[in-house]
């Protein structure tokens, strides 16, 4: 539970806590009530690109990444590796799933929209 990402951190917080956590235990998420294990990450903390959302909601959706709510920023995530899955970039991973802005990562290992 070491690499686990709560999402009401702040993003540097987040990304300190991925790439900290390389290799092993290595920071994760869920989505869809899957493990989803998080390489790589960018921050925008203070930018004009920045969205608003809650915690964990996915905000953004494209070749870049993922950009996901946190408490204090956005986090994009640029590399990952779904359970039982190879590791790969974020925009292979956006290729194949149904991924919908507003979809919420959750600490409760399932993911909720929020409308």
């Amino acid at each position: 539970e070491d690499g686990r990402i709560n999402w009401d951190e702040p993003a540097i917080k987040i990304n300190n806590l991925i790439r900290g956590c390389m290799g092993w235990p290595g920071a994760f998420t869920y989505y869809k009530g899957r493990r989803l294990k998080i390489y790589k990450a960018k921050t925008l903390v203070e930018s004009r690109d920045l969205n608003y959302g809650m915690p964990g909601q996915i905000l953004k959706v494209d070749k870049e990444g993922i950009m996901v709510a946190t408490q204090e920023g956005n986090l994009i995530i640029t590399e990952l590796q779904p359970e039982g899955k190879r590791k790969m970039k974020a925009e292979e991973f956006i290729l194949g799933h149904r991924i919908t802005i507003g979809e919420k990562f959750d600490k409760n290992d399932c993911i909720k929209k929020i409308i």
